[in-house]
């Protein structure tokens, strides 16, 4: 019976399987620059078993470049240290003890240095506040060649018909404004002016649906408010344009100004020709004094 006993405990021991278990040894050590002899902060360090090049562990370095890989069994690994701006450096180690402390890793800077960085910004086409959208006209392809008409075409909530009458959110009870001022020239003519208007000097336009007491909007459905751009250079300065397009459409301008101090003088001659195709069908019913149609 004992022997049945023994027999029973001792096959079920051989059944249980067996599992190595994880090394209670670690690796430390301190990372610093080559040169300067400063620890390097934040590098990364990677330890890398021999046989397979797998990464088994990753940590980076504290603010005085120490380091710490804990619970590794013993043997031969490699470790890698890296860091933006530095060259990798690797390093072949074996471990026995329980504390394996490799000393100082000294790691230099790449031998080659980046080209010059060039940082580019502009700005979007279109931004949107609480009060108004501001339509930036000089990101707009159409601001090279085209007049204030066509680049109001292209402002949400804007609508320009085939005359040239502007209205907002389909009112045309809107005011128009030059540098945020009433100008004489946007009256009865104002679509006249604004198709003339050549979009290369206007800098933006602003549509204001909520405008405050400042403005004095009464009876009005928004404000829209055209910034022309502003020429800061001393002396004499110019620019002329001149495009053509299909159907006849040819524009040309010079700009010249003068400001010899504070005074500064401007003048602008544009010429423009557009051909409009028009459709336009009329149905008319003539009536007699009874009420017949004739």
């Amino acid at each position: 019976m004992k022997k049945q006993i023994i027999f029973i405990i001792s096959f079920f021991a051989l059944s249980i399987p067996v599992y190595p278990q994880a090394g209670g040894q670690h690796i430390s050590g301190i990372v610093q620059d080559r040169s300067s002899k400063l620890p390097v902060e934040f590098a990364t360090v990677q330890l890398i078993q021999t046989n397979d090049s797998a990464i088994l562990k990753t940590t980076i370095t504290d603010r005085k470049g120490k380091f710490i890989i804990d619970k590794i069994a013993a043997g031969n690994y490699v470790l890698r240290f890296s860091f933006i701006g530095y060259e990798k450096t690797v390093l072949a180690i074996t471990v026995n003890q329980q504390k394996e402390n490799i000393g100082t890793v000294e790691i230099g800077l790449l031998s080659k240095n980046m080209s010059e960085v060039v940082l580019t910004s502009r700005k979007s086409l279109l931004n949107t506040s609480i009060d108004r959208k501001v339509y930036n006209v000089t990101q707009d392809i159409m601001a090279q060649s085209g007049s204030a008409s066509d680049i109001l075409k292209n402002i949400p909530s804007v609508e320009v018909d085939i005359e040239g009458a502007v209205s907002l959110r389909g009112s045309s009870d809107v005011m128009i404004l030059i540098n945020g001022r009433p100008s004489p020239l946007m009256g009865k003519s104002r679509a006249e002016i604004l198709q003339q208007l050549p979009a290369n000097t206007i800098e933006r336009i602003e549509v204001i649906t909520n405008p405050s007491a400042r403005y004095k909007p009464d009876g009005t459905s928004g404000i829209i408010n055209i910034v022309m751009k502003k020429n800061t250079k001393a002396g004499w300065n110019g620019t002329t344009i001149i495009n053509a397009g299909n159907y006849d459409r040819y524009n040309g301008g010079l700009s010249l100004n003068y400001k010899p101090g504070k005074l500064n003088l401007y003048s602008n001659y544009n010429i423009r020709q557009d051909r409009r195709l028009r459709i336009n069908n009329i149905n008319r019913e003539y009536s007699d004094s009874a009420g017949k149609t004739l």
